[in-house]
C-alpha cells in the first residue's frame, strides 16, 4: 500500500469494509482508509496498482460493477 505522499506499507489484507481495510503487517493490525491509499497487488509476474478511491465499495457491490472495456 502506498500513501499518496509515497509512504510504503507492506502486509496482507485480512478484513475489509466499505471505506477501510485491515492489514496485518509486522504482527500488528492496521486499519487504513481506502481513499487515502493506492494499493499494489503482486500478481506473480505483474504488479497492479489501484487507487483506493476506486475500491470504495463493499466487496459484494464491486462484483456487480461493469468495468470499461479497453481494446
Amino acid at each position: 500500500m502506498w500513501l499518496k505522499d509515497s509512504v510504503a506499507l507492506q502486509g496482507r489484507i485480512i478484513d475489509e469494509t466499505k471505506n477501510t481495510v485491515v492489514v496485518m503487517t509486522g504482527g500488528t493490525k492496521k486499519r487504513l482508509i481506502k481513499a487515502l491509499y493506492a494499493f499494489e497487488f503482486d500478481l506473480g509476474n505483474k504488479v497492479a496498482r489501484i487507487d483506493g478511491a476506486v475500491l470504495q465499495k463493499r466487496p459484494e457491490e464491486r462484483i456487480k460493477i461493469k468495468l470499461m472495456k479497453r481494446w
